[in-house]
C-alpha cells in the first residue's frame, strides 16, 4: 500500500517523512525474528511504499565488495560502522563461523546467543561440534581508525575466505562471504519452505 502526503510546504513534508520511517525503523526492529515483516521506503515525491527495505536506521540493508589486505584486514562500509559505533563507542563486534560464511553480531546480540547456547542441556555429538566452532571459533573485533579490521585465520580458513569477499547486509546481522564462493551459490525452490510457516512474499 501506498500512500501521498498532502500537499504541505516541504520542511513539513520532510519533517512527516522522517517521522514515519522512523517509526516502521522501530516496529521492523521490534518484530524482526519474523520473516513476515516488509520494509519501507521513500520515493521522490513523498510516497510511502511497503516495498523493500531500502533504508532502515540501525539495520544492515546494504551489500559490498571488498577485498582483504595483505594483513587479512577488512574495510568497513561506513553504514556498517555506524551502527556498531551506536552499541559501543569502540565499534567492535563479533565474527562467527556459520556454514560457509561469517556473520557479523553486534555485542549484545552476542551475548544473547551465547546465553541460550548455554542453556542447552546434554548437548549431542553434532551440537558439541557446532558450538565448538560457532561459539568456539567467534572473535570480537574492533576496527581502527581507518575503519579496518582483521579477520583472524581460524573464522578465514573455515569460512573459505581468500581474498575477495561479498558483504551481505541481513538487516539484524551481515554476512561475509567468499566471493567466488557466493557467486557460485544457487538457493534450491524456497517456496514450499515458506508455506509451511504461513508465509508469502511477493518474488
Amino acid at each position: 500500500m501506498c500512500f501521498q502526503l498532502p500537499h504541505l510546504p516541504r520542511p513539513c513534508q520532510a519533517a512527516c517523512v522522517a517521522f514515519v520511517r522512523n517509526i516502521f525503523a522501530w516496529a521492523l526492529a521490534t518484530v524482526l525474528d519474523s520473516p513476515r515483516t516488509l520494509g519501507h521506503k521513500v520515493g521522490k515525491r513523498g510516497k510511502l511504499c511497503s516495498l523493500a527495505v531500502e533504508y532502515m536506521d540501525g539495520l544492515f540493508n546494504k551489500s559490498f565488495c571488498r577485498s582483504l589486505d595483505a594483513k587479512a584486514r577488512l574495510l568497513l562500509p561506513p553504514e556498517y560502522k555506524t551502527i556498531f559505533a551506536e552499541e559501543n563507542e569502540a565499534g567492535s563486534f563479533v565474527l562467527a563461523h556459520k556454514d560457509t560464511y561469517l556473520v557479523a553480531y553486534r555485542p549484545s546480540q552476542w551475548q544473547a546467543i551465547q546465553e541460550a547456547l548455554l542453556s542447552v542441556r546434554n548437548p549431542s555429538p553434532n551440537m558439541n561440534i557446532f558450538m565448538a566452532k560457532f561459539l568456539g571459533l567467534a572473535e570480537t573485533v574492533t576496527p581502527d581508525q581507518q575503519g579496518r579490521v582483521r579477520i583472524p585465520q581460524p573464522l578465514l580458513r573455515a569460512a573459505g575466505i581468500t581474498k575477495d569477499v561479498q558483504l551481505v547486509g541481513m538487516l539484524r546481522t551481515f554476512h561475509i562471504w567468499d566471493q567466488a564462493l557466493f557467486d557460485a551459490a544457487q538457493p534450491a525452490d524456497i517456496t514450499s519452505e515458506l508455506a509451511a510457516q504461513g508465509i508469502t512474499v511477493p518474488f
